[in-house]
């Protein structure tokens, strides 16, 4: 004879399908959102924002508020050409 499955197991067999077809939505979603030959070039963005961050973070106690003032005016003209961008596609 063959094993018997318990409700719990059944319940558990039930979510790890229900799970299995959210991930391949989102994974759908991303490959949408990326496009097929450009995720290395997405990835290596997001990359450079981050080691951009930490740079920030990790130097921000020593500036003066020149620089501040400096890095702010740099970072809001570039969000602002991204938007501009991503707004025009």
């Amino acid at each position: 004879m063959g094993k018997r499955s318990t409700p719990s197991q059944l319940k558990g067999k039930l979510f790890s399908k229900e799970r299995e077809e959210t991930i391949g939505k989102i994974k759908r979603a991303y490959a949408e959102l990326v496009g097929h030959g450009h995720s290395e070039e997405f990835r290596d963005t997001f990359r450079e924002l981050a080691h951009l961050g930490r740079l920030i973070g990790r130097n921000s106690n020593k500036w003066i508020l020149d620089k501040w003032a400096k890095i702010k005016v740099i970072i809001d003209k570039a969000c602002q050409d991204i938007e501009e961008i991503v707004k025009a596609s």
